[in-house]
């Protein structure tokens, strides 16, 4: 039903006069005599006084809608008059009334009076409707003025209706999940904030930035409506687009320990508002993280985007190596070493992981650490700056030897900053546009498209230029002053002892900063021996060895977990015996996050397993000789690197280590409830048997002891 068709042209009066309220009362009442839809006009004339004398229909803003419901009218109908000048009407706010519909209803249970006078209602409280309706100089056009407003006012209800569908289904938080390797940490604080908020009953949706790239994108609708943001990232991540809103900033590993309070606070509102342009508050530094997570956010942002490049190009020339090694190639050719780049087919993939992708690496990570402080502006001075780090020529020193023919020019030339330097590179690159960006913002719009394009790289890369003619050749005696520290080691048959500290370190935060500080630190070692000229291939070796070590350190605390859960199945939950297989798989790749939820639950015993189970797993697999180049991959990195038929050392390594974890959580652990337990069948084979009978051995083997101490 549509207003206008309950209006004729025989019922509508344009130029209405009439001296007071009875007088517009009448002539409306015989405007609607004209529908033909009014049996008894004395009845339905008393049903509309008695209306008014309950109260004036004159709504306010010149506006009147008289009504009545009542047995003398056949079918409902309208009447309208519009008064140019106004007439008294006795209305609410004492404004003259300028127009007025009558409405006239049947005496039905359906009450379509009140539907008629909603629909009149919203469209007399749009003023703009009710101006043109006053102007109308015809019938007609009061019909299309009444229908047009009629059709708008629809709209504009359809509209409000799925804004109120859509913003009770968007979800009220949003999350950004995302770590440095993009595998297990992003994926975790995305199932924790999740449950987290599924208990809470807050619907949240979480994008993730993992190896795959940006799954689950937040739209500009759900940021729009969204009542709290978490970012728990510790790469760099787009926050332009939260310019705004109520957003907490923090590392990705507390998303996985305190998704409630974090849930919580971005619900907050006294919560700080993100955004550009207003100084940044207490909270917001605080939100943000200390100066050492701002580092380690910037620096994990940088060695995410490497590590592809690391993986792949380690791969490759790992395959070059065993190519020449079936080939039964020499190591050195004229004193020169020649290994993995000997035959043609080792030469194309040394040339394609050696000197192109991990040629790329050292761009790619200072690229991304001063995208990641500075954005896209960052970019160019970053990548000239990392591929600076990699040109032992490209320094001060070397250009004044070589003006003057010094002797020690190609020494200089053979060495480079390295990974280190490539680190400073970013950090310089992406404070100094950051700097230039701010001393340029109020520069004239005119002027923004060639900052963009021409001040801000030009300015920024000179500047990172000379920085690096400056600290590279300090930076690259650093690197070979570790080298060869490490050789001296070696040579004093003392370097095995890092073994064990490197593959230690790997399995005290699972993931976490001092777990990524020892791997890079490995890596370090290894690209510095991969980047020189090598002479001597038993400290390249012996780099190799350590990596070996380093990734034994990854896979062994999820795997030993879980021969943990397996052995001693009344030490656990059944809630955390389920995932112990899915964690062991995802261990023997390289993905050592799994064991977190475990080290969360019982820190002391878990980690004294990990690390000492972890330490010894690298320790044996350095003694038997078990080398990697890659450093990510787990076993397959190890199983590729398998020089002199050693395949089997890393794997040695990881057996060794995991039942080491294995054995010792299951023998410190207490057990659990038996209600907890709910032990059955695993796979089949009775668990409380293969419990009975670890128990029955441990407790043997400490009976000795146990008896000594009471003597």
């Amino acid at each position: 039903m549509r207003i206008s068709d309950l209006l004729s042209p025989a019922t509508i009066d344009l130029d209405a006069k009439a001296g007071n309220k009875p007088e517009v009362i009448d002539q409306a009442i015989k405007l609607m005599a004209n529908s033909g839809a009014i049996t008894d006009l004395g009845a339905y004339k008393q049903g509309v006084l008695a209306r008014e004398a309950h109260m004036s229909t004159g709504i306010g803003e010149g506006v009147a809608i008289p009504h009545c419901k009542s047995y003398a009218v056949k079918e409902p109908k309208l009447a309208a008059m519009l008064f140019k000048d106004g007439v008294d009407f006795q209305s609410l706010d004492g404004e003259p009334v300028r127009i007025l519909f009558l409405i006239a209803a049947p005496d039905t249970n359906d009450n379509i009076h009140l539907e008629v006078l909603a629909r009149l209602s919203n469209i007399l409280m749009h003023r703009e409707y009710v101006y043109a309706l006053t102007k109308a100089k015809s019938t007609a056009t009061f019909l299309n003025i009444l229908d047009y407003a009629e059709a708008m006012v629809d709209l504009n209800q359809i509209a409000q209706r799925e804004a109120s569908l859509r913003a009770n289904l968007l979800p009220r938080i949003l999350a950004v999940t995302a770590c440095p390797t993009g595998i297990a940490h992003t994926y975790m604080a995305q199932e924790s904030l999740e449950k987290a908020a599924k208990e809470m009953n807050v619907t949240i949706k979480v994008e993730t930035n993992g190896s795959g790239g940006v799954k689950n994108q937040l739209t500009d609708e759900e940021i729009e409506n969204a009542q709290g943001i978490i970012v728990a990232s510790d790469i760099g991540t787009d926050m332009e687009r939260f310019n705004g809103k109520r957003l907490i900033q923090v590392p990705v590993t507390k998303a996985i320990r305190e998704p409630k309070q974090l849930i919580n606070m971005a619900l907050d509102p006294i919560t700080s508002v993100y955004g550009e342009g207003r100084k940044p508050t207490k909270q917001d530094k605080k939100q943000k993280g200390n100066k050492f997570q701002i580092f380690y956010r910037h620096l994990m942002s940088g060695i995410s985007h490497m590590i592809p490049f690391v993986v792949a190009g380690g791969i490759l020339l790992a395959i070059a190596y065993l190519i020449d090694a079936f080939a039964g190639a020499p190591k050195f050719v004229d004193g020169k070493f020649v290994f993995g780049s000997y035959t043609p087919g080792a030469k194309i993939f040394h040339m394609l992981g050696g000197d192109l992708a991990l040629g790329l690496m050292l761009p790619v990570l200072a690229g991304y650490i001063s995208y990641s402080i500075a954005g896209r502006a960052g970019l160019v001075a970053g990548f000239v700056g990392g591929f600076a780090s990699s040109k032992g020529q490209f320094s001060l020193i070397y250009f004044i030897y070589e003006a003057i023919k010094h002797p020690d020019v190609d020494k200089i030339a053979g060495s480079a900053a390295g990974f280190l330097g490539a680190i400073i590179a970013g950090f310089i690159a992406g404070y100094v546009v950051l700097f230039l960006k701010r001393k340029t913002e109020k520069w004239h719009q005119n002027l923004q498209g060639v900052k963009d394009m021409l001040i801000l790289p030009l300015t920024s890369t000179f500047i990172v230029g000379v920085s690096m003619l400056l600290i590279n050749v300090p930076l690259s005696f650093v690197n070979i002053g570790v080298s060869d520290g490490i050789n001296a080691l070696n040579n004093a048959g003392l370097v095995i002892l890092v073994a064990f500290l490197v593959s230690a370190l790997m399995a005290t935060d699972m993931g976490g900063p001092i777990n990524k500080a020892a791997h890079y630190a490995t890596l370090a070692i290894l690209l510095t021996e991969l980047g020189r000229e090598v002479t001597n291939p038993t400290m390249l070796e012996t780099a190799e060895k350590l990596m070996c070590a380093n990734i034994v350190g990854i896979i062994t605390p999820p795997v030993g977990i879980a021969i943990a859960t397996w052995l001693f199945p009344q030490k656990f939950s059944k809630a955390d015996r389920t995932p112990a297989l899915a964690n062991c798989v995802t261990g023997v790749c390289g993905i050592t996050e799994g064991a977190i939820p475990y080290l969360t639950k019982d820190p002391v015993r878990v980690l004294i397993s990990t690390v000492l189970g972890a330490g010894f797993g690298g320790l044996i697999s350095f003694a038997l000789g078990g080398c990697a180049i890659a450093p990510e991959g787990g076993t397959i990195s190890m199983l590729v690197m398998g020089l002199d038929g050693k395949f089997y050392a890393g794997l040695i390594g990881v057996v060794a280590g995991s039942f080491i974890t294995g054995f010792l959580l299951g023998f410190l652990k207490k057990d659990v409830d038996s209600k907890d337990a709910e032990l059955g069948k695993w796979k089949g084979i009775p668990t409380q048997p293969v419990y009975n009978f670890f128990s029955k051995v441990g407790k043997t083997i400490a009976k000795p002891f146990k008896k000594g101490k009471r003597a």
